[in-house]
């Protein structure tokens, strides 16, 4: 799976956002045409940040974060969220799923208590259960109104230092 994107000059300040969208969708055609894996419930999260003339953008899917760490003016570093987590009972993810004609609900055991978080649900199925909003690939999920589109792109003068994780592996909240 090789595809180049060649600019046809540098790219500029405002571009790079639309760059960034077009090499998510890109990403998610390319792995969703990909004959080698099944991807009905198989799929990942992303965390993209682009550097360019001492700015920087931040654009994710799912659960995949970022974080800007930055010196004060009195030598104190402090960590900042570049991302959001993409929650299916978040505002505007909830009424896509819904409006797609998927539901959002914790998994119930056997004996109907809810247990863990908000998952994403075909509306008469118990799959796929899929606990963000945003994949590439879940070709079940997609059916239940989740999206490979980054959510807000974030724009902002770059500082030192940047940390990207996965999988709940960084307890900075937005």
């Amino acid at each position: 799976m090789e595809t180049e994107y060649k600019a046809d000059k540098k790219p500029s300040s405002p571009n790079v956002h639309d760059l960034i969208k077009r090499g998510f969708a890109l990403t998610n055609t390319e792995l969703n045409n990909t004959t080698h894996m099944n991807l009905s419930y198989s799929g990942s999260t992303t965390v993209t940040v682009v550097i360019f003339d001492k700015r920087l953008w931040c654009a994710n899917l799912g659960d995949s974060r970022a974080i800007l760490v930055k010196c004060s003016k009195n030598g104190v570093w402090k960590a900042h969220a570049l991302s959001n987590d993409h929650k299916p009972r978040a505002p505007g993810e909830y009424e896509r799923i819904l409006k797609a004609g998927g539901r959002v609900e914790p998994f119930k055991n056997p004996t109907g208590e809810f247990l863990g978080p908000d998952r994403v649900w075909l509306k008469t199925e118990n799959v796929p259960g899929l606990a963000m909003s945003r994949s590439f690939g879940d070709l079940i999920a997609k059916k239940a109104g989740v999206i490979a589109e980054p959510g807000k792109i974030l724009k902002r003068e770059f500082e030192r230092f940047i940390g990207i994780f996965r999988d709940y592996a960084c307890g900075i909240e937005g």
